[in-house]
């Protein structure tokens, strides 16, 4: 069996996930893996169990200190996800507590499929539109230091329709978007995916959405599709990394 030595959408107890983040930096390190990134949610949905609503600083303060007691052993980013269905991240309350701490990255959910599970009752259904969520999305990463990086996660982009997608190609190529492989969603393998991989100018992720320890590193699927498309180099976070796969 094998791993990938990078996973960057992990969730820990500080939100669903079932494990602190020393836990599974530690299980991480004994499995052999080189980067991870713990991205927690940020969500005003009580099903996504975020304490990270009543305490990132907390939560971003404990992603610093570990950084820093593990950073002989592993390269921790430090993410959050936001859950686009359950809070307003562009109003100027919740802009403001999302940049006040200094992220490596951030994790968009939601933002093409945000219309199934339910989610027709929202309200302000129209500003959550796919193209004009990625639009709301491009104008918040303004707001954040040039080094951060934004990026969605498990985008159902073949739902979009030839032109949307498009549409939504260029606005990704624009805001310098990247997008998630994401093993427990499989995105990657549905038809309308393929226009990503094809597009040279599209920084990639891999991310496993784990919850649980061994979710962690089971990325070898979408990672063959990286490599299919010869897109290695457009993964994020891979300076240093040599290693791709371990072999357990």
């Amino acid at each position: 069996m094998k791993l990938v030595t990078t996973d960057y959408h992990i969730h820990s107890t500080w939100s669903d996930g079932y494990s602190s983040i020393e836990s599974i930096l530690s299980y991480c390190v004994r499995k052999g893996l080189k980067a991870v990134g713990v991205t927690d949610h940020y969500s005003h949905n009580t099903v996504k169990c975020s304490q990270i609503m009543e305490d990132l600083t907390g939560y971003f303060q404990e992603l610093e200190a570990l950084c820093e007691a593990y950073r002989d052993k592993i390269v921790l980013k430090k993410g959050i996800e936001i859950d686009t269905r359950a809070c307003v991240f562009d109003s100027p309350r919740e802009s403001r507590v999302l940049t006040s701490q200094k992220f490596d990255y951030y994790l968009f959910e939601y933002v093409t499929d945000n219309f199934g599970a339910g989610a027709n009752s929202l309200p302000y259904k129209n500003n959550r539109l796919p193209l004009v969520l990625l639009n709301r999305i491009r104008e918040f990463k303004k707001r954040l230091p040039k080094d951060c990086l934004v990026g969605l996660a498990h985008a159902y982009l073949h739902i979009l329709p030839k032109e949307e997608l498009e549409e939504a190609i260029k606005i990704i190529v624009d805001a310098d978007l990247f997008v998630e492989l994401n093993s427990t969603y499989q995105n990657y393998k549905m038809e309308g995916f393929e226009r990503i991989l094809e597009v040279d100018e599209i920084k990639l992720s891999l991310g496993s959405d784990a919850h649980t320890l061994h979710q962690i590193g089971k990325l070898t699927q979408p990672l063959k599709y990286v490599k299919d498309y010869k897109a290695e180099d457009r993964l994020i976070f891979m300076d240093g990394i040599k290693e791709l796969e371990i072999e357990l």
